[in-house]
């Protein structure tokens, strides 16, 4: 008689100890490694001393074919980053120029917000993307798209073209991340 995984539905092999297509437990699994028993044999990672009971779960593996490379759109997250550090590395450099026609403010502004934002992509879609949490990195790709489409508008409308450049290049990033990582789709 077959046995089915009581999670999705797969023939399991005779041997299986977890179903290859979800990475459940095979039921009647015997054995320390089933999820939510203890692991066998003393000295293993996690086995409670004196026979007490262990707050870790053995979690089983990810299958092979649901396993996903997601290094592929780390560069999706620098371009963004990398011009938005650019730009306020630019005010920098201009900020003694700037303060001598009277706009050191305006300068200082574009510093703080270019440094800003550079940051804030690194701490929010970034991290999320690496954590696995795609759709709260989704979530903040279309928030920085959206903030993108302003800046290069602001930049048209100052006669920036350079700039507006940049801005676009980190709008099609952002636009290929909220695109990939809808899609789950995540090689490039």
């Amino acid at each position: 008689m077959a046995n089915f995984c009581v999670k999705c539905g797969n023939a399991l092999p005779p041997d299986a100890r977890f179903c290859p297509g979800c990475g459940a437990p095979a039921p009647g699994v015997s054995g320390g490694n089933q999820m939510g028993s203890p692991p066998d044999g003393p000295g293993v990672a996690g086995s409670p001393a004196g026979g007490q009971s262990s707050p870790f779960q053995q979690v089983p593996p990810i299958p092979p074919h649901q396993q996903v490379s997601t290094q592929s759109l780390d560069i999706f997250f620098y371009v963004p980053i990398g011009v938005c550090v650019f730009l306020g590395l630019v005010s920098v450099m201009f900020m003694g120029t700037l303060m001598k026609y009277g706009k050191g403010g305006a300068a200082l502004f574009f510093i703080l917000l270019d440094f800003g934002l550079a940051a804030l992509i690194w701490k929010w879609p970034y991290q999320q993307y690496k954590r696995g949490n795609l759709k709260e990195a989704r979530k903040g790709a279309m928030v920085f798209a959206g903030l993108s489409v302003l800046l290069t508008i602001f930049a048209i409308g100052t006669g920036q073209m350079f700039t507006a450049l940049l801005d676009l290049a980190a709008l099609g990033s952002f636009l290929y991340l909220f695109y990939k990582l809808g899609n789950n789709s995540l090689s490039v």
